[in-house]
């Protein structure tokens, strides 16, 4: 699925994931990630020449973020595996407390580490 294909909602779901400060903008490295979520795993110069072709300048706001992507989806930059942005792979508290009960303090995870010698 190209960008010019996704609704407003699905590209602002990886804008605001990949907005990492909350600034409500995306700087180089935010950036970056984001259109790495895209399956678009462009040079710095092919992000810098885009832009400037494009009037735009870091940080990018959604609409400019939209526009950069859709337009390096244009290019010959390379294509890779669409990734998860990285706030996305973290865990919750709730979920690291469930893992906390059901492997360490059942003691079965340690268990299964410890063996003596016989």
């Amino acid at each position: 699925m190209n960008v010019a294909d996704m609704t407003t909602e699905e590209v602002d779901i990886i804008f605001y994931s990949c907005d990492a400060n909350r600034s409500g903008d995306l700087d180089s490295p935010e950036a970056q990630y984001a259109f790495q979520a895209f399956g678009l795993y462009p040079t710095d110069e092919e992000v810098r020449e885009t832009m400037m072709e494009m009037n735009s300048k870091f940080p990018l706001q959604k609409p400019a973020f939209r526009e950069i992507a859709e337009a390096l989806e244009k290019t010959n930059c390379k294509r890779g595996l669409r990734t998860v942005p990285y706030s996305r792979r973290g865990l919750t508290l709730l979920q690291l407390k469930n893992i906390q009960a059901g492997l360490l303090d059942t003691k079965w995870l340690p268990g299964i580490y410890y063996r003596p010698n016989s």
